[in-house]
């Protein structure tokens, strides 16, 4: 999606295949970082020609009042804060330049794996609920959903929506990794900055953690799953409350 420069990590799910040999549909799935850089004549492209008809915020409101998302007529926004109040101490965003840059900041204090599975403990259960009944509810346009860089809880979210319908786990893990792609850039003027700084020897040989997308966060992800709740049928049953028919709906909703 090369029509949004000042919308990060922007991109549809669309063409992701499933087990069962179907598609996710083009253009009804789309995940990006945050919204409030994004220029008029590109939040009319989300509308108009991208069909958006909801908007999931998953920040925090510690993130959203000073970016909050624009408003766009005929779009609906629903904050989803995805992260549980257990893991705000641990990371208060996707990736906390502030702290890191004023040298406050120590990533030896960041697990990413528990981040992970943090988001899919029961505590997350209402949000989850919500996040699927918006996709139960759009049988017209476009669902958007994003976090501050589309990195980590936008990237969990995706995760768990391709395997709700189906798609396999090596897919899942493909799309996940391309935000390194798409963030890259992003990426380079953050270690910039760290290295100018030199007040902490090596703190940007550590940051990495932080700042990419790896495998390993996802397979903690799925590893949590399956540890307390048997497996992803049992998340989705146990922690989004979906049942079969809800299921058979979000497949006939979302593929082709």
């Amino acid at each position: 999606m090369h029509d949004f420069p000042n919308i990060l990590n922007i991109r549809s799910l669309g063409g992701i295949p499933t087990k069962d040999g179907s598609l996710v549909r083009a253009g009804k799935l789309l995940r990006s970082a945050e919204l409030s850089n994004a220029s008029p004549a590109e939040l009319q492209l989300l509308a108009r020609k991208y069909q958006v008809r909801t908007i999931i915020d998953l920040r925090t409101g510690f993130e959203r009042r000073p970016a909050p998302d624009p408003q766009i007529d005929g779009v609906e926004n629903v904050v989803v804060p995805l992260l549980p109040m257990k893991t705000i101490g641990v990371v208060r965003e996707d990736y906390n330049w502030t702290e890191m840059l004023t040298m406050r900041w120590n990533p030896d204090d960041y697990d990413m794996r528990r981040i992970y599975e943090h988001m899919v403990d029961e505590a997350t259960s209402d949000e989850w609920q919500t996040i699927f009944q918006v996709l139960l509810d759009n049988h017209e346009g476009a669902v958007l959903w994003h976090c501050t860089n589309g990195k980590d809880r936008t990237g969990v979210v995706a995760a768990i929506i391709l395997s709700a319908l189906g798609a396999r786990r090596a897919d899942i893990i493909e799309d996940y990794l391309v935000t390194n792609r798409y963030l890259a850039g992003r990426r380079r003027e953050i270690m910039a900055e760290a290295e100018a700084k030199r007040e902490k020897p090596a703190l940007s040989d550590r940051m990495g953690a932080l700042l990419d997308a790896r495998s390993e966060y996802l397979g903690a992800l799925f590893h949590a799953i399956n540890r307390d709740f048997g497996g992803v049928e049992g998340f989705l049953r146990d922690i989004c409350k979906l049942n079969a028919a809800d299921l058979r709906q979000l497949r006939y909703l979302y593929l082709q």
